[in-house]
């Protein structure tokens, strides 16, 4: 890759994603399996306030026909009940005494305690079926699984959605501040260019983070170098000369005294 920083923010904000999809995944499961159980405590709580307000199956006729007047009104008008909750009552003989948002006559789920998944009205339902032994009534109450999940999973998004919007914020950040810290790097190169060609003295910047000291005197060994082979250059010069200048003089002589001889 062609910009170090560039690589970091892109490998970094690839971490942070990865280990954030990996703990939101996790913790979407047992959010999932809290919500249900929440759900299910939810049913059980429904089950025993229906059982509260019902009246004993021993009372009155008038209690009875409060009851056959509730199943005709769900069954001639399902519409005005847009309930996400289902519920039936039956007796101990089965008997259906009261039908909510639904027009089964016969058990929604089995009369059987405990929980269990049934289909009915083109939905996927999840049941609880309570049976109070002093009232010997069975109280079947049922959610439909898609709200369900859709009202768990709009809490867990809640949640999960401002970590996926922290990650191009997280992302500004890691760019800025690995700007930041490449910053000591800028400063060494701009020394460096600011040199004349002739400038072969040793780099010296205060500051520096560590990681940066031994490329500070890499350079200035380079540049030490440098000067010595520059000085080198300049004595054999000089003494080249030196030793070159007699014999030239010599020779200027002789083709001097020559040429007075040929006049």
């Amino acid at each position: 890759m062609s910009s170090i920083r560039l690589f970091l923010t892109l490998t970094i904000i690839a971490i942070i994603t990865l280990v954030n999809f990996l703990s939101s995944l996790r913790g979407y499961r047992e959010s999932m399996t809290e919500a249900e159980s929440l759900f299910d405590e939810q049913l059980m709580d429904y089950a025993l306030i229906i059982n509260t307000i019902l009246p004993d199956l021993e009372g009155s006729n008038a209690d009875k026909r409060k009851y056959q007047n509730v199943i005709s009104l769900v069954a001639d008008n399902p519409s005005d009940f847009q309930s996400t909750l289902a519920f039936q009552v039956f007796s101990n003989t089965q008997e259906l005494i009261i039908n909510f948002n639904t027009r089964l006559i016969e058990p929604l789920a089995p009369l059987e305690a405990g929980y269990s998944d049934v289909n009915f009205d083109g939905y996927r339902w999840h049941a609880l079926t309570y049976f109070n032994s002093d009232k010997q009534q069975w109280i079947i109450t049922a959610q439909r699984d898609d709200i369900r999940y859709a009202l768990a999973e709009g809490v867990i998004l809640q949640s999960v959605v401002p970590i996926v919007i922290g990650i191009p914020i997280a992302g500004l950040i890691v760019w800025l501040l690995i700007g930041a810290g490449l910053k000591p790097i800028s400063r060494l190169a701009d020394e460096l260019k600011r040199k004349e060609a002739t400038d072969l003295s040793v780099v010296s910047l205060t500051g520096l983070p560590r990681e940066l000291y031994p490329l500070q005197d890499s350079t200035n060994e380079l540049l030490n170098r440098l000067k010595a082979s520059f000085d080198r250059e300049k004595r054999f010069a000089a003494d080249a000369a030196h030793e070159l200048r007699t014999p030239i003089s010599v020779l200027k002589i002789q083709m001097h005294n020559l040429l007075e001889e040929m006049e």
